[in-house]
Protein backbone atom coordinates (compact mmCIF):
# COMPACT_ATOMS: atom_id res chain seq x y z
CA UNK A 1 0.00 0.00 0.00
CA UNK A 2 1.41 3.39 -0.98
CA UNK A 3 1.73 6.26 1.46
CA UNK A 4 -0.93 8.18 -0.46
CA UNK A 5 -3.41 5.29 -0.28
CA UNK A 6 -2.66 4.89 3.41
CA UNK A 7 -3.46 8.58 4.09
CA UNK A 8 -6.60 8.32 1.97
CA UNK A 9 -7.72 5.31 3.96
CA UNK A 10 -7.19 7.12 7.26
CA UNK A 11 -9.26 10.07 6.01
CA UNK A 12 -12.08 7.73 4.99
CA UNK A 13 -12.06 6.12 8.44
CA UNK A 14 -12.23 9.52 10.16
CA UNK A 15 -15.00 10.71 7.81
CA UNK A 16 -16.98 7.56 8.57
CA UNK A 17 -16.35 8.00 12.29
CA UNK A 18 -17.51 11.64 12.33
CA UNK A 19 -20.50 10.77 10.16
CA UNK A 20 -21.48 8.03 12.62
CA UNK A 21 -21.09 10.39 15.59
CA UNK A 22 -23.22 13.05 13.85
CA UNK A 23 -25.90 10.48 13.10
CA UNK A 24 -25.81 9.33 16.72
CA UNK A 25 -26.23 12.90 18.01
CA UNK A 26 -29.08 13.54 15.54
CA UNK A 27 -30.77 10.36 16.74
CA UNK A 28 -30.20 11.31 20.39
CA UNK A 29 -31.71 14.77 19.79
CA UNK A 30 -34.76 13.21 18.15
CA UNK A 31 -35.22 10.70 20.95
CA UNK A 32 -34.85 13.32 23.70
CA UNK A 33 -37.31 15.70 22.05
CA UNK A 34 -39.76 12.83 21.57
CA UNK A 35 -39.53 11.99 25.28
CA UNK A 36 -40.15 15.65 26.18
CA UNK A 37 -43.26 15.68 23.98
CA UNK A 38 -44.50 12.51 25.65
CA UNK A 39 -43.83 13.94 29.13
CA UNK A 40 -46.58 16.54 28.77
CA UNK A 41 -49.29 14.13 27.60
CA UNK A 42 -48.57 10.88 29.44
CA UNK A 43 -49.51 10.85 33.12
CA UNK A 44 -46.60 10.18 35.52
CA UNK A 45 -48.92 7.65 37.15
CA UNK A 46 -48.37 5.48 34.08
CA UNK A 47 -44.72 6.28 33.25
CA UNK A 48 -43.10 8.41 35.94
CA UNK A 49 -39.66 8.52 34.27
CA UNK A 50 -41.04 10.70 31.45
CA UNK A 51 -41.61 13.60 33.87
CA UNK A 52 -37.84 14.04 34.26
CA UNK A 53 -37.52 14.96 30.59
CA UNK A 54 -39.88 17.89 31.13
CA UNK A 55 -37.57 19.11 33.90
CA UNK A 56 -34.58 18.71 31.58
CA UNK A 57 -36.24 20.59 28.69
CA UNK A 58 -33.95 23.68 28.72
CA UNK A 59 -30.83 21.51 28.68
CA UNK A 60 -32.23 19.33 25.90
CA UNK A 61 -33.03 22.43 23.84
CA UNK A 62 -29.52 23.77 24.42
CA UNK A 63 -28.11 20.47 23.14
CA UNK A 64 -30.30 20.62 20.00
CA UNK A 65 -29.37 24.26 19.37
CA UNK A 66 -25.64 23.52 19.70
CA UNK A 67 -26.08 20.59 17.33
CA UNK A 68 -27.73 22.92 14.79
CA UNK A 69 -24.87 25.45 15.11
CA UNK A 70 -22.35 22.64 14.57
CA UNK A 71 -24.03 21.52 11.33
CA UNK A 72 -24.11 25.10 10.05
CA UNK A 73 -20.50 25.80 11.03
CA UNK A 74 -19.21 22.70 9.18
CA UNK A 75 -21.67 23.14 6.28
CA UNK A 76 -23.43 19.85 6.88
CA UNK A 77 -26.59 21.06 5.22
CA UNK A 78 -28.64 17.88 5.37
CA UNK A 79 -27.94 17.60 9.07
CA UNK A 80 -28.72 21.29 9.57
CA UNK A 81 -32.09 20.91 7.82
CA UNK A 82 -32.91 17.85 9.91
CA UNK A 83 -32.10 19.59 13.22
CA UNK A 84 -33.94 22.72 12.03
CA UNK A 85 -37.05 20.56 11.67
CA UNK A 86 -36.56 19.42 15.28
CA UNK A 87 -36.40 23.08 16.33
CA UNK A 88 -39.65 23.76 14.46
CA UNK A 89 -41.33 20.87 16.27
CA UNK A 90 -39.98 22.17 19.59
CA UNK A 91 -41.01 25.79 18.96
CA UNK A 92 -44.43 25.57 20.72
CA UNK A 93 -42.69 24.20 23.81
CA UNK A 94 -40.06 26.96 23.64
CA UNK A 95 -42.84 29.54 23.47
CA UNK A 96 -44.38 28.07 26.62
CA UNK A 97 -41.07 27.95 28.46
CA UNK A 98 -39.82 31.35 27.27
CA UNK A 99 -42.66 33.61 26.07
CA UNK A 100 -41.70 37.01 24.70
CA UNK A 101 -44.39 39.69 24.83
CA UNK A 102 -44.26 43.46 25.12
CA UNK A 103 -46.30 45.18 27.82
CA UNK A 104 -49.79 46.20 26.70
CA UNK A 105 -49.84 49.68 25.19
CA UNK A 106 -53.19 50.45 26.77
CA UNK A 107 -55.03 48.80 29.66
CA UNK A 108 -58.81 48.68 30.01
CA UNK A 109 -60.01 50.95 32.79
CA UNK A 110 -61.98 48.14 34.45
CA UNK A 111 -59.03 45.71 34.68
CA UNK A 112 -58.54 43.55 37.79
CA UNK A 113 -55.18 42.54 39.28
CA UNK A 114 -54.71 39.03 40.65
CA UNK A 115 -51.59 37.94 42.55
CA UNK A 116 -50.49 34.48 43.68
CA UNK A 117 -47.71 34.00 46.22
CA UNK A 118 -46.34 31.08 48.24
CA UNK A 119 -45.38 33.12 51.31
CA UNK A 120 -43.46 30.40 53.21
CA UNK A 121 -45.29 31.21 56.46
CA UNK A 122 -44.55 34.91 55.94
CA UNK A 123 -40.80 34.20 56.16
CA UNK A 124 -41.30 33.12 59.80
CA UNK A 125 -41.09 36.75 60.83
CA UNK A 126 -43.26 38.68 63.25
CA UNK A 127 -45.40 41.68 62.41
CA UNK A 128 -46.10 44.94 64.19
CA UNK A 129 -47.18 48.44 63.26
CA UNK A 130 -43.64 49.68 63.93
CA UNK A 131 -41.93 46.81 62.05
CA UNK A 132 -44.29 45.40 59.41
CA UNK A 133 -43.66 41.89 58.14
CA UNK A 134 -41.93 42.34 54.71
CA UNK A 135 -44.34 40.00 52.93
CA UNK A 136 -47.41 41.69 54.40
CA UNK A 137 -45.94 45.04 53.42
CA UNK A 138 -45.43 43.76 49.87
CA UNK A 139 -49.03 42.54 49.69
CA UNK A 140 -50.33 45.88 50.95
CA UNK A 141 -48.30 47.82 48.38
CA UNK A 142 -49.16 45.46 45.50
CA UNK A 143 -52.57 47.07 44.89
CA UNK A 144 -53.86 43.67 43.81
CA UNK A 145 -57.63 43.17 43.86
CA UNK A 146 -57.41 39.41 44.48
CA UNK A 147 -54.56 37.70 46.33
CA UNK A 148 -54.11 33.92 46.58
CA UNK A 149 -51.61 32.75 49.19
CA UNK A 150 -50.10 29.33 49.78
CA UNK A 151 -48.22 28.12 52.88
CA UNK A 152 -49.95 31.03 54.62
CA UNK A 153 -50.26 29.68 58.15
CA UNK A 154 -52.23 31.94 60.49
CA UNK A 155 -52.42 31.54 64.26
CA UNK A 156 -55.37 32.40 66.47
CA UNK A 157 -53.08 34.67 68.47
CA UNK A 158 -49.93 36.43 67.35
CA UNK A 159 -46.65 34.91 68.55
CA UNK A 160 -42.99 35.45 67.84
CA UNK A 161 -42.51 34.66 64.15
CA UNK A 162 -46.18 33.76 63.60
CA UNK A 163 -48.80 36.01 61.98
CA UNK A 164 -52.36 35.97 63.29
CA UNK A 165 -55.64 36.31 61.43
CA UNK A 166 -56.37 39.50 63.40
CA UNK A 167 -53.09 41.07 62.23
CA UNK A 168 -53.87 40.24 58.60
CA UNK A 169 -57.36 41.70 58.90
CA UNK A 170 -56.10 44.87 60.58
CA UNK A 171 -53.03 45.55 58.44
CA UNK A 172 -54.63 44.57 55.12
CA UNK A 173 -57.88 46.38 55.82
CA UNK A 174 -58.28 47.24 52.13
CA UNK A 175 -59.39 43.61 51.68
CA UNK A 176 -62.84 43.34 53.27
CA UNK A 177 -63.21 39.67 52.28
CA UNK A 178 -60.67 37.21 53.71
CA UNK A 179 -60.84 33.42 53.79
CA UNK A 180 -58.38 31.09 55.54
CA UNK A 181 -58.51 27.28 55.13
CA UNK A 182 -56.28 24.29 55.63
CA UNK A 183 -55.80 22.28 52.45
CA UNK A 184 -55.49 19.18 54.66
CA UNK A 185 -55.69 18.76 58.45
CA UNK A 186 -52.42 20.34 59.61
CA UNK A 187 -51.51 20.84 55.96
CA UNK A 188 -50.74 23.86 53.80
CA UNK A 189 -52.82 26.91 54.69
CA UNK A 190 -54.49 28.64 51.75
CA UNK A 191 -55.63 32.25 52.16
CA UNK A 192 -57.71 34.44 49.88
CA UNK A 193 -57.70 38.25 50.17
CA UNK A 194 -60.37 39.83 48.01
CA UNK A 195 -61.92 43.21 47.33
CA UNK A 196 -64.92 41.35 45.89
CA UNK A 197 -67.55 39.43 47.88
CA UNK A 198 -66.88 35.74 48.47
CA UNK A 199 -70.17 33.89 47.91
CA UNK A 200 -69.08 30.30 48.43
CA UNK A 201 -65.97 28.40 49.57
CA UNK A 202 -65.13 24.71 49.22
CA UNK A 203 -62.00 22.71 50.06
CA UNK A 204 -61.42 20.37 47.12
CA UNK A 205 -60.90 16.65 47.83
CA UNK A 206 -57.35 16.23 46.55
CA UNK A 207 -55.24 13.27 47.66
CA UNK A 208 -52.37 14.45 49.85
CA UNK A 209 -51.09 14.60 53.42
CA UNK A 210 -50.18 18.29 53.18
CA UNK A 211 -51.10 19.93 49.87
CA UNK A 212 -54.45 20.71 48.27
CA UNK A 213 -56.77 23.33 46.79
CA UNK A 214 -59.66 25.60 47.73
CA UNK A 215 -62.39 26.83 45.37
CA UNK A 216 -64.10 30.21 45.84
CA UNK A 217 -67.08 31.74 44.08
CA UNK A 218 -66.56 35.52 43.80
CA UNK A 219 -69.07 38.18 42.80
CA UNK A 220 -67.30 40.61 40.47
CA UNK A 221 -69.68 43.41 39.58
CA UNK A 222 -72.55 40.95 39.25
CA UNK A 223 -70.53 38.30 37.38
CA UNK A 224 -69.60 34.99 39.01
CA UNK A 225 -65.93 34.05 38.96
CA UNK A 226 -64.82 30.58 40.05
CA UNK A 227 -61.35 30.94 41.56
CA UNK A 228 -59.27 27.90 42.53
CA UNK A 229 -56.23 28.45 44.75
CA UNK A 230 -53.86 25.46 44.59
CA UNK A 231 -50.77 24.17 46.30
CA UNK A 232 -50.00 20.94 44.48
CA UNK A 233 -47.89 18.08 45.77
CA UNK A 234 -44.43 19.15 46.92
CA UNK A 235 -41.27 17.38 45.78
CA UNK A 236 -39.79 17.32 49.33
CA UNK A 237 -36.32 17.97 47.89
CA UNK A 238 -34.30 19.79 50.54
CA UNK A 239 -31.04 21.71 50.36
CA UNK A 240 -29.09 18.72 51.74
CA UNK A 241 -30.55 16.52 48.99
CA UNK A 242 -29.14 18.92 46.41
CA UNK A 243 -25.71 18.65 48.00
CA UNK A 244 -25.92 14.84 47.95
CA UNK A 245 -26.96 14.84 44.26
CA UNK A 246 -24.09 17.15 43.36
CA UNK A 247 -21.61 14.96 45.24
CA UNK A 248 -22.81 11.80 43.44
CA UNK A 249 -22.67 13.58 40.07
CA UNK A 250 -19.07 14.69 40.70
CA UNK A 251 -18.13 11.10 41.60
CA UNK A 252 -19.75 9.83 38.40
CA UNK A 253 -22.19 7.58 40.25
CA UNK A 254 -24.98 7.94 37.70
CA UNK A 255 -27.00 4.90 38.82
CA UNK A 256 -27.01 5.90 42.48
CA UNK A 257 -27.86 9.48 41.52
CA UNK A 258 -30.81 8.48 39.35
CA UNK A 259 -32.09 6.10 42.04
CA UNK A 260 -31.99 8.78 44.77
CA UNK A 261 -33.70 11.37 42.57
CA UNK A 262 -36.36 8.85 41.53
CA UNK A 263 -37.13 7.93 45.15
CA UNK A 264 -37.59 11.63 45.97
CA UNK A 265 -39.42 12.91 42.90
CA UNK A 266 -41.25 9.84 41.54
CA UNK A 267 -44.02 9.60 44.19
CA UNK A 268 -44.73 13.34 44.09
CA UNK A 269 -45.05 13.25 40.27
CA UNK A 270 -47.66 10.48 40.56
CA UNK A 271 -49.65 12.18 43.35
CA UNK A 272 -49.58 15.49 41.48
CA UNK A 273 -50.91 13.74 38.38
CA UNK A 274 -53.91 12.46 40.35
CA UNK A 275 -54.46 15.94 41.75
CA UNK A 276 -54.47 17.67 38.36
CA UNK A 277 -56.78 15.04 36.89
CA UNK A 278 -59.25 15.87 39.67
CA UNK A 279 -58.73 19.61 39.18
CA UNK A 280 -59.40 19.24 35.45
CA UNK A 281 -62.80 17.72 36.34
CA UNK A 282 -63.47 20.58 38.78
CA UNK A 283 -62.68 23.14 36.07
CA UNK A 284 -64.92 21.39 33.53
CA UNK A 285 -67.76 21.35 36.09
CA UNK A 286 -67.27 25.02 36.98
CA UNK A 287 -67.39 26.02 33.31
CA UNK A 288 -70.88 24.57 33.06
CA UNK A 289 -72.19 27.25 35.44
CA UNK A 290 -69.92 30.22 34.67
CA UNK A 291 -67.61 31.16 31.77
CA UNK A 292 -65.19 32.81 34.20
CA UNK A 293 -62.72 30.43 35.86
CA UNK A 294 -59.21 31.11 37.18
CA UNK A 295 -56.86 28.49 38.62
CA UNK A 296 -53.66 29.78 40.19
CA UNK A 297 -51.03 28.96 42.76
CA UNK A 298 -47.97 26.86 43.45
CA UNK A 299 -48.04 23.92 41.02
CA UNK A 300 -44.64 22.59 42.12
CA UNK A 301 -44.13 21.77 38.46
CA UNK A 302 -42.54 23.51 35.50
CA UNK A 303 -44.21 24.88 32.33
CA UNK A 304 -43.16 21.74 30.45
CA UNK A 305 -45.05 19.22 32.57
CA UNK A 306 -48.08 16.97 32.55
CA UNK A 307 -49.57 19.05 35.39
CA UNK A 308 -49.63 22.34 33.50
CA UNK A 309 -50.62 20.84 30.15
CA UNK A 310 -53.43 18.78 31.67
CA UNK A 311 -54.93 21.89 33.24
CA UNK A 312 -54.68 23.92 30.03
CA UNK A 313 -57.18 21.60 28.34
CA UNK A 314 -59.93 24.11 29.23
CA UNK A 315 -57.78 27.02 30.43
CA UNK A 316 -55.05 29.19 28.94
CA UNK A 317 -51.83 30.25 30.62
CA UNK A 318 -51.84 34.01 31.24
CA UNK A 319 -48.06 34.15 31.62
CA UNK A 320 -47.51 32.34 28.32
CA UNK A 321 -50.03 34.67 26.65
CA UNK A 322 -48.79 37.98 28.06
CA UNK A 323 -45.53 37.49 29.99
CA UNK A 324 -41.92 37.84 28.92
CA UNK A 325 -38.87 35.79 29.83
CA UNK A 326 -38.42 32.59 31.80
CA UNK A 327 -40.24 34.10 34.82
CA UNK A 328 -38.49 31.99 37.44
CA UNK A 329 -40.64 31.96 40.57
CA UNK A 330 -38.46 29.55 42.55
CA UNK A 331 -34.73 28.85 42.74
CA UNK A 332 -33.03 25.67 43.86
CA UNK A 333 -29.24 25.48 43.96
CA UNK A 334 -29.03 28.51 41.62
CA UNK A 335 -31.33 26.78 39.12
CA UNK A 336 -34.43 28.84 38.32
CA UNK A 337 -37.85 27.27 37.83
CA UNK A 338 -41.28 28.69 37.03
CA UNK A 339 -43.55 26.56 39.18
CA UNK A 340 -46.19 29.19 40.04
CA UNK A 341 -48.85 29.73 37.39
CA UNK A 342 -52.08 31.59 36.62
CA UNK A 343 -54.50 29.85 34.23
CA UNK A 344 -57.82 31.26 33.05
CA UNK A 345 -60.82 30.33 30.91
CA UNK A 346 -61.32 31.71 27.40
CA UNK A 347 -63.77 34.40 28.57
CA UNK A 348 -60.99 36.01 30.60
CA UNK A 349 -58.47 38.24 28.82
CA UNK A 350 -55.08 38.72 30.47
CA UNK A 351 -52.57 41.57 30.35
CA UNK A 352 -48.97 42.03 31.49
CA UNK A 353 -48.43 38.86 33.53
CA UNK A 354 -45.19 38.99 35.52
CA UNK A 355 -43.14 37.19 38.15
CA UNK A 356 -41.88 39.90 40.50
CA UNK A 357 -38.21 39.32 41.46
CA UNK A 358 -38.23 42.28 43.87
CA UNK A 359 -40.34 40.54 46.53
CA UNK A 360 -38.33 39.37 49.54
CA UNK A 361 -38.83 36.92 52.39
CA UNK A 362 -40.15 33.76 50.75
CA UNK A 363 -38.33 31.09 48.76
CA UNK A 364 -40.88 31.83 46.01
CA UNK A 365 -41.50 34.98 44.01
CA UNK A 366 -45.07 36.20 43.43
CA UNK A 367 -46.74 35.98 40.05
CA UNK A 368 -49.41 38.50 39.10
CA UNK A 369 -51.54 39.39 36.12
CA UNK A 370 -54.15 41.93 35.05
CA UNK A 371 -57.35 40.65 33.51
CA UNK A 372 -60.83 41.56 32.36
CA UNK A 373 -64.03 39.53 32.15
CA UNK A 374 -65.19 39.48 28.55
CA UNK A 375 -68.92 39.87 27.81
Amino acid sequence: MTKRNYKGGIKKVFRLLFSTVRSFFNLAATLLLGLVLLSVVVSPERLSFLAYFGLLFPFIMLFILLLFIYHIAFQKWRGAIYVALLLVVAFPLCRVYLPLHRPAKELPQEHIKILSFNVMRYAYRSHSAQAPNPILRYLKESNADIICLQEAYLAQKSKQGIISYAQIKSYLSNYPYIDHREAQPRGSDLVLLSKFPIRHVRVLPLTSHFNGAVSYRLDIHGKELELINVHLESTTVKSKDGEDYLSLAKKGKAFELSKKISLKLGPSFAIRARQVDRLALEVATALQSTPYVILCGDFNDTPISYARYRLTANLHDLYVDTGSGAGYSYSFKKMGLRIDHILASKAIKGYDCMVDPSAEGSDHKPIYCLFTLQP
